[in-house]
This record gives structure tokens, C-alpha cells and sequence, in this order.
């Protein structure tokens, strides 16, 4: 089963965490001038999927995007653990997030089974007109 959510520009989210672990993000407001981002969150929970399954993102918005890949990192030293505090995501070694790519299959995202995928979404404001606009993103 394919799970998708709205969630903040602020959440990390690590590969191995639950989509159902993230508050969704209904509604949104911003300033002239500055940057709008946002992120989907993917995760496919079909365990008898064994390879990549390539999705395609579809928009129904007046809106110009930015649509990039969260490509997670390897990181052996998140930090030393005599010195960290409990702000830290994880202090073991893992995949982290970090990068933002274009999608490695042109217009097509690759997501495994289980991990948890993020595509992240940006709009320049100044580009906006005032008003309230709605953002519609199928996932095929």
C-alpha cells in the first residue's frame, strides 16, 4: 500500500521512520518575497514488492515549483556521543538527509519498500499573487 503526506520544509525525516510518525501540513501561509517550501513524503508499505517501483507526480496548481529528490547521505560520525544533547535525530551511524536532487529518472521517483521517500517542493513568493491558492499533487 502507498502511503503519501504533506509535511514541513522543517521535518528531517530519516529512511527508516514511519510516514505515520509526521503531522500532516494542511495549510501553509507566506510573505512576499521569500521562499515557500514544503515536502511529500512517499512510502510504499507493500512488502511483497521486492524492487524500485518509479512513480510520477502530477500537479494541479497555478503555481510554478521546484520539485527536487531528498537523497539521504551516509554518515558514520553523527556526533560524538559524550557531547550530545537529546536535539540530535540519531546518534548512529545511518543514512541521513540531506542533498536535494533533480530525480535520478527525469520526471519518474524511485522508492523502495518500506523506506520512506521524500520529494521536496519549493515556490518563490514573489511569483504569487495575493490570494489563497490550492496545491493538488497525484501520485501515479
Amino acid at each position: 500500500m502507498l502511503k503519501t503526506k504533506l509535511v514541513s520544509s522543517l521535518e528531517k525525516c530519516l529512511s527508516n521512520q514511519s510516514i505515520d510518525d509526521f503531522s500532516p501540513l494542511a495549510e501553509a501561509k507566506t510573505l512576499g518575497g521569500e521562499r515557500f517550501s514544503f515536502q511529500l513524503l512517499i512510502q510504499n508499505r507493500d512488502v511483497t514488492v521486492r524492487n524500485h517501483t518509479l512513480l510520477s507526480l502530477y500537479i494541479e496548481s497555478g503555481l510554478d515549483f521546484t520539485v527536487r529528490e531528498v537523497v539521504h547521505v551516509p554518515n558514520s560520525l553523527p556526533a560524538f556521543k559524550m557531547r550530545a544533547d537529546d536535539n540530535y535525530l540519531s546518534l548512529e551511524p545511518g543514512l541521513y538527509p540531506d542533498l536535494l536532487m533533480p530525480s535520478a529518472y527525469g520526471d519518474k521517483y524511485g522508492i523502495a519498500p518500506e523506506f520512506l521517500y521524500s520529494i521536496w517542493f519549493d515556490i518563490e513568493a514573489d511569483t504569487i499573487p495575493v490570494g489563497i491558492h490550492q496545491v493538488v499533487i497525484h501520485v501515479h
